[in-house]
């Protein structure tokens, strides 16, 4: 995804709708849903600001609010068929949009995904990066980073979330890969960001290893 930043210097109702709304559909195109708040983050606006924008989206068919049976009754937003068509029409890849909400109101690992959003626009903000891919778009390799990010200075990083610690054996055979990815040029650093300081002392303790 081509990352766009908000247009301040646009004056017109119409036109800031546009921009804002253009911004919300190439997310959820790269990353098949999100919550309120991230995009709201996205937007750089608060979620009470912006509530009726996105409840207006909803009533008129451009995006499709769902629950997930993991996170009691939280609301999610996601694409509908217009919005795709919007998409389509803005000459965006659109062929692995998702608008079936029963698909995603079962998916299990929703709240790494948010996490993994919420990293990338953190690291939007302190590298201003113009590109990220989400791992469900890295196409190159059966095992993948969490996330791709581009650095206008030239780079390409690589990020993993880990909400929980994994076994030593998958530890160590993902920092295999990390460093033979950087051996190859895929990208030139990995970022570890980590749920809970145990974790991310735990796997400080592996790598430090002989």
């Amino acid at each position: 995804m081509i990352v766009q930043h908000r247009n301040h210097d646009l004056k017109y109702k119409r036109a800031i709708k546009a921009d804002k709304l253009s911004i919300v559909l190439d997310w959820l195109l790269e990353f098949k849903f999100s919550s309120f708040d991230i995009l709201a983050e996205r937007l750089e606006l608060k979620v009470t600001s912006c509530l009726r924008f996105f409840t207006d989206l909803v009533a008129d068919g451009v995006l499709n609010e769902f629950k997930n049976i993991h996170t009691r009754g939280i609301r999610y937003l996601m694409l509908t068929p217009t919005s795709v068509s919007y998409l389509q029409a803005d000459r965006r890849d659109i062929s692995n949009a998702i608008v079936r909400a029963d698909r995603l109101g079962k998916h299990a690992s929703v709240m790494h995904d948010l996490a993994v959003q919420k990293a990338a626009i953190e690291l939007i903000k302190k590298y201003d990066c113009d590109e990220i891919i989400w791992d469900r778009n890295i196409s190159n390799d059966r095992v993948r980073p969490d996330l791709l990010f581009h650095s206008p200075k030239g780079f390409w990083g690589a990020l993993e979330y880990e909400r929980w610690k994994k076994k030593e054996a998958k530890i160590y055979q993902k920092y295999q890969y990390h460093v033979k990815a950087i051996s190859e040029n895929r990208y030139s650093a990995i970022f570890y960001y980590f749920d809970q300081a145990a974790d991310m002392k735990a796997y400080e303790k592996l790598f430090n290893k002989s």
